[in-house]
């Protein structure tokens, strides 16, 4: 639909004096023997059926009527297409922040770097210790690995527990150690970069 208060640049409310000075107007800025512009014959006939339709009270009145009803569609056309990029917005922002809450969990860095430490050759007292916090860190993470229901992790650390467990210790030679404390430790550093809080909210 033509809006013949925008091609006129009269407000809605604007009187038949109004439309006619307006008129008068851009009919001497767009008269096509005026000016040299292609497009000005298009506008000065669009001018034209816009003063034809505003200066005739009964014409006016039947426009205004349409008029009204398509600025109430178009209306609720914006606020329908503005309600969609706000829920887009919003589900985005949502993601936005379900990926920020993967954060860099510091504790389960050390127990990594911890089993990725006992490589070397420690005294005795370290791998006690060391086993006291693996398995501390595994009962927690086992919780965790659970609630993201990622069963493979779960397993793997089910079986780092029961290698670690200071209640009843497996006692193995340093060589297979130098094998199981690395293997242990990879699962604690990827979790630490990949850590999401809000499995503990």
């Amino acid at each position: 639909m033509k809006d013949y208060y925008q091609i006129l640049g009269v407000p809605f409310s604007a009187t038949v004096e109004q439309i006619t000075e307006a008129y008068r107007k851009l009919v001497f800025k767009y008269h096509p023997d005026r000016t040299p512009d292609p497009q000005a014959a298009e506008k000065f006939l669009e001018i034209q059926e816009a003063y034809e339709v505003l200066s005739d009270p009964k014409k006016r009145k039947a426009y205004d009527k349409e008029y009204i009803n398509y600025a109430k569609q178009r209306a609720i056309q914006l606020a329908s297409k503005s309600q969609k990029h706000y829920s887009t917005s919003q589900q985005t922002q949502n993601s936005s922040q379900k990926k920020s809450a993967k954060k860099f969990n510091i504790l389960i860095f050390l127990v990594s770097l911890l089993l990725f430490i006992a490589i070397l050759d420690l005294p005795y007292g370290y791998y006690k210790i060391l086993r006291i916090i693996v398995s501390i860190a595994a009962l927690i993470l086992l919780y965790y690995e659970l609630a993201r229901k990622k069963y493979f992790w779960f397993i793997y650390l089910f079986l780092i527990l029961i290698f670690f467990n200071p209640l009843i210790p497996i006692y193995l030679d340093k060589s297979t150690w130098q094998i199981l404390d690395p293997l242990a430790g990879l699962y604690f550093l990827i979790t630490s970069f990949t850590f999401d809080t809000e499995i503990f909210e």
